[in-house]
């Protein structure tokens, strides 16, 4: 599973659940900063099932969304 972040702009505010998106972007695999003590994000999506994340940003070739309904 990928989490991907969408920064907000003027096509990201209208999303709903169940639209259909169309994008580039380059998937990363989390990388893990060890400090002793601090919350660990990379294990965290280990647990749940994340593999990779992706950052989509606005105005970049990106921005066609189709409603589902």
């Amino acid at each position: 599973m990928i989490l991907v972040y969408i920064m907000k702009d003027s096509l990201s505010v209208n999303l709903r659940c169940g639209d259909h998106l169309n994008f580039y972007t380059r998937i990363s695999t989390p990388e893990r900063e060890v400090i002793p003590g601090e919350f660990d994000y990379v294990a965290y999506l280990f647990r749940q099932q994340i593999s990779g994340t992706a950052v989509i940003f606005p105005g970049i070739g990106n921005g066609q969304a189709r409603n589902r309904h």
